[in-house]
């Protein structure tokens, strides 16, 4: 029995022993550990990898801002840009005439956050389609918001198109109920339009022939009563218009007595063309 308990002792022993020897190195190591913390190459790395911790987080702050900054002035040149290109087109003023370098640094200098202004060429094909389309967007939010209109129709290239004026109306989405008039040349085939078709869709709209059409019919059917007046009346049309000399004479008669010898104004068509529309 005594045997059995210094033979289990001893063993405790050994393995007291084993374990201190082992804890032993461990605080070896750490010794070690610590003199090398201590060292000035160790603290040479540790505080350079703080500066570049520190570096890297400014950065991680600094790039967003700087982003957003670039972000937010490259919106401002684009916002100054379309107002560029929206007063030329609003003024009748050619996009290549900023070619000129004298207007072209003018405008660089006096232009807030406006910068280098690109070619011509380049605003004709990344600025122009933008402002053409919110030029658009104006008069079909005035359609839209309008209380009634009324529609005016000229003659179409197309002979096929039968559904323009129902296709105009929901492409602009503008209400069959908010039509009042609808205005046409005195026709048959625009009667027929107006009878078959359109009167069952615009409700509370009044069909109108043009007044102009009309007078022109009537003057046809005097020319035909009057043919005398008009063998007398051509003539002398003639006369004035392919002889230089007589309208030099009228001319000087004109200021002889006191007349003006500039010409009447010219009588603006019954029907405006789109373009004529669209750049007012």
């Amino acid at each position: 029995m005594r045997s059995d308990v210094k033979c289990s002792i001893s063993t405790i022993v050994d393995v007291r022993g084993s374990a201190a020897y082992h804890v032993s190195g461990v605080l070896g190591q750490q010794n070690g550990f610590r003199k090398h913390i201590v060292s000035k190459s160790h603290r040479r790395k540790v505080t350079g990898k703080e500066a570049s911790l520190v570096k890297e987080r400014k950065l991680q702050v600094v790039v967003p801002e700087m982003f957003d900054k670039q972000s937010s002035q490259k919106q401002q040149r684009k916002v100054e840009l379309l107002s560029l290109v929206k007063e030329f087109r609003s003024a009748n003023i050619p996009l290549y005439k900023l070619e000129q370098a004298s207007l072209k640094l003018y405008l660089e200098r006096n232009l807030k956050n406006i910068g280098a202004i690109p070619c011509s060429r380049h605003l004709r094909q990344k600025y122009l389609p933008s402002v053409f389309e919110t030029h658009v967007k104006e008069p079909k939010g005035i359609l839209k918001n309008s209380s009634s209109l009324a529609i005016v129709c000229d003659e179409t290239i197309d002979a096929e198109d039968r559904e323009a004026v129902i296709n105009e109306l929901n492409e602009d989405d503008v209400s069959f109920s908010k039509v009042s008039a609808l205005v046409t040349d005195n026709t048959a085939y625009m009667h027929k339009a107006w009878s078959h078709s359109l009167r069952a869709v615009l409700l509370n709209a009044v069909y109108v022939t043009c007044t102009a059409h009309l007078l022109n019919l009537i003057c046809e059917l005097w020319q035909e009563v009057f043919k005398s007046v008009n063998k007398l009346g051509l003539p002398v049309k003639i006369g004035f218009t392919a002889c230089l000399s007589r309208k030099a004479r009228f001319a000087h008669y004109l200021k002889a007595k006191g007349g003006s010898v500039a010409l009447p104004p010219v009588l603006p068509p019954p029907y405006g063309s789109f373009q004529e529309i669209r750049e007012q």
